[in-house]
């Protein structure tokens, strides 16, 4: 089978991948073990930091490779979808370390 990259050479874009996938794995292993630590502790702070952290690092990710992949939306409903995401993460981070004191 033969493999045509789109965006430069197979070795830079095998690269790019593996770090997408290893950025991906980092990112849900900080919200599985901040949402562990939630069970364990029932401090529902810690709940709400695991979702504002997904929904800052994982959630955008995915959503640029499924909306990429969907013929019907276009860049800027992307961009708007991905930044909204992060935005809501970002607000929900604040309302956490704010809402402790």
């Amino acid at each position: 089978m033969q493999v045509q990259p789109t965006g430069g050479d197979t070795t830079v874009v095998l690269a790019a991948l593996v770090g997408f996938v290893v950025a991906l794995v980092l990112a849900l292993a900080v919200a599985y073990k901040l949402f562990t630590g939630y069970r364990r502790v029932g401090d529902p702070g810690m709940f709400r930091l695991a979702v504002g952290l997904t929904l800052l690092t994982a959630v955008p990710m995915l959503l640029r490779v499924v909306l990429t992949n969907v013929p019907i939306v276009s860049p800027a409903a992307r961009s708007l979808a991905v930044t909204g995401c992060e935005l809501g993460g970002l607000v929900v981070i604040l309302v956490v370390i704010y809402d402790a004191g």
